[in-house]
């Protein structure tokens, strides 16, 4: 059962403190005075990595486009981040230097992302489960230069700019397997660090006309509350595995918890498929009618 001094004490922070933001206090990005690039996928060229087509020898084809969002960029370099399914980082290393033309495009294959870092030997070093990484480092007209990554993969930048609408400092390119409609249903385990959700036992359905749209069921359970039968919709997206959903209210109280609030729900805002082993990964905002709290990370795996 929810530890109830942990979620009060999330209640009262949030509802009463009001939303205060911290940005980590290691940002050295200042809006007033830096610059931001705008980063995104080439839409006619591969949104992932594919691990089949790498097994039978074929090559990838994945691309960005870059702009300057905001700031006096005189060059950029394009920096990339390897980490691989065992947690080892590899990088920052320089993909392209010195772009002076904006916006720029440019593609990458799998020869050029096996050279550009040192531990990639072959492509067959690249392993499923494995994600490259690219952003990018920027020079100003001053003479300083702004990195948006720091040497060990963690983003120099606070939550205005991870959380703007108006640009994207970084694209992501995981090594996927091809999709499987039957690695995306059955029992499953799950769990939250952040949300204290213990281990527990779910089950995912599919939508009988369309494997892309899935169903859990038993959250509310599996944290000792009585479900109210809805089940929570995530929602894969084909290109890349990444997950959406709606708002699902899964309990009509928290009177389990000896809390007084209602409408208590889950909502996916973002997530990943990992179409080789059928696990998944979904950040849930978890509300009730008054309130709510920011996204709290859920981890998936088959029971079987």
């Amino acid at each position: 059962m929810k530890n109830l001094k942990y979620i009060i004490s999330i209640i009262m922070i949030t509802l009463f403190l009001g939303a205060c933001e911290k940005d980590g206090g290691t940002s050295v990005i200042d809006l007033r005075v830096g610059a931001v690039p705008n980063i995104e996928k080439l839409s006619d060229l591969d949104a992932t990595i594919s691990y089949s087509k790498l097994l039978q020898g074929e090559d990838f084809n994945i691309g960005l486009k870059m702009e300057v969002a905001q700031g006096d960029v005189t060059s950029a370099d394009l920096v990339g981040f390897y980490t691989t399914v065992d947690g080892d980082l590899y990088g920052p290393a320089t993909l392209v230097s010195g772009v002076s033309s904006f916006p720029t495009e440019t593609t990458f294959n799998k020869t050029s992302i096996v050279n550009a870092f040192a531990e990639l030997t072959s492509p067959d070093d690249i392993a499923f489960g494995d994600n490259l990484t690219i952003t990018a480092k920027l020079y100003l007209a001053d003479g300083t230069f702004i990195n948006m990554y720091n040497d060990d993969g963690t983003r120099n930048y606070g939550s205005d700019v991870h959380t703007s609408t108006q640009y994207t400092t970084v694209v992501s390119y995981d090594v996927v397997c091809d999709f499987d409609a039957a690695l995306t249903v059955g029992d499953y385990i799950v769990y939250s660090d952040d949300w204290g959700y213990p281990e527990a036992n779910v089950t995912i359905e599919a939508d009988p006309s369309d494997p892309y749209k899935l169903f859990i069921v038993g959250l509310a359970e599996g944290e000792g509350l009585p479900g109210n039968g809805n089940k929570v919709e995530i929602n894969i997206n084909p290109s890349d595995f990444t997950i959406t959903g709606p708002k699902t209210i899964i309990a009509a109280d928290l009177s389990a918890w000896g809390l007084p609030y209602v409408d208590y729900s889950y909502t996916p805002n973002d997530g990943v498929y990992k179409s080789c082993t059928g696990d998944f990964e979904i950040n849930f905002a978890i509300n009730v009618s008054i309130g709510g709290w920011g996204p709290q990370a859920y981890f998936f795996t088959r029971a079987n």
